[in-house]
């Protein structure tokens, strides 16, 4: 598979070029296609492919974290060691060299099966995972909603991101709609799953200056969209922590 063969020269290369790498999935990348559209069919070539680049990771002792895990973001600064103050020493603050999974678009019905089958890999190698869950499709399946009780209450290391109400360009909307959208589907996360979410994860990538203070209005913590729309530095007091690399 294209990416666990490169895994090595990326690391080497750009991988790690913000000190951590988010690596960007969807559902669909992991079920058979033919007619023109993705099958409710687990494609097993796919799952074994995640499963090697996760023990390749995993061979290189780099840690695989939750997004909200990765605090230092930029390449490494020196900082004065406050706990000496009459000698100034400095001190380097390491990389994360680490990597984040991030399965987006999570949702009942649509290749419930697959989506399982992708989210318990990760479960069975003890290896953490944030998927972002579209709030209006979302809480009246029991086979994709049950599964991930189960993980959640089983002390998986599964965390759930906000992806927004419905899966459209938020950018096009004003930040009283886009802070609602946010806000529904918070609700809905929580009184499904009974879990609070601090992580929103822009549909398509795209947002605005709205959408960043329609995150924070909502007390989310952490911005996950795309490296190639939000390069750093960031400003704002959100975390930033976009997807650097894709699966497919």
């Amino acid at each position: 598979y294209i990416l666990c063969v490169l895994f090595l020269r990326l690391k080497k290369n750009k991988f790690f070029n913000y000190g951590y790498a988010v690596v960007m999935m969807h559902p669909h990348e992991f079920s058979l296609y033919s007619d023109g559209s993705y099958k409710n069919k687990v494609n097993q070539t796919q799952i074994e492919q995640l499963s090697l680049l996760i023990d390749k990771i995993k061979k290189e002792n780099l840690k695989i974290v939750l997004i909200k895990e990765i605090e230092n973001f930029d390449k490494p600064q020196l900082t004065k060691n406050t706990q000496n103050k009459s000698k100034e020493e400095k001190k380097e603050i390491p990389n994360c060299n680490c990597v984040a999974f991030r399965m987006d678009n999570i949702q009942d019905f649509y290749i419930n099966d697959v989506q399982n089958a992708a989210i318990s890999k990760f479960g069975e190698k003890n290896a953490p995972l944030t998927i972002s869950i579209i709030g209006q499709f979302f809480g009246s399946d029991p086979k994709a909603v049950n599964l991930i009780k189960e993980k959640i209450q089983n002390g998986v290391p599964l965390r759930i991101a906000n992806r927004g109400w419905e899966y459209v360009d938020h950018a096009i909307f004003d930040k009283e709609k886009q802070a609602a959208s946010i806000k529904k589907t918070n609700d809905k996360i929580f009184q499904v799953l009974q879990v609070k979410s601090t992580t929103f994860t822009p549909p398509l990538d795209s947002f605005n200056k709205d959408t960043v203070e329609a995150a924070n209005q909502n007390k989310m913590r952490y911005f996950s969209a795309s490296i190639a729309r939000d390069p750093p530095p960031h400003t704002n007091s959100l975390k930033h922590v976009p997807s650097t690399a894709l699966f497919a």
